[in-house]
């Protein structure tokens, strides 16, 4: 059975190393400390930070988001992964264009973004 799953990412190009994302640890690496509280809809960029990840807060961020709910106190960054075809978390986050500043953004060529903000 590890044998297919392996073949088929292998197959698929799924194992291919994902440039932005690379791009994003490694400016999260150098920008974050450790213990920073971070606001982010994907685990696995919360944990190059070496922050406490939440994962109700993470799994439930696009709605906390679409709710108004999302924090923005005592966060030192967001960190929000938008894969494409994700219109309804850009529009919801443009409710937000008052409350934050972005910082960096990485994306690849699929249209997939990773937009880092800083709360005001």
């Amino acid at each position: 059975m590890v044998l297919v799953v392996l073949g088929t990412d292998f197959a698929l190009g799924l194992n291919k190393p994902k440039p932005y994302l690379l791009e994003c640890s490694e400016w999260l690496r150098q920008n974050t400390t450790t213990g920073m509280r971070i606001f982010s809809n994907d685990k696995q960029l919360i944990a190059q930070t070496g922050s406490p990840i939440d994962l109700q807060q993470v799994q439930g961020a696009a709605q906390l988001i679409a709710d108004r709910h999302a924090p923005l106190e005592d966060v030192a960054y967001w960190i929000i992964h938008i894969k494409r075809g994700q219109q309804q978390l850009v529009d919801d986050l443009l409710e937000y264009e008052d409350f934050l500043t972005p910082v960096q953004r990485f994306e690849n060529e699929r249209g997939d973004l990773i937009v880092i903000y800083r709360p005001l």
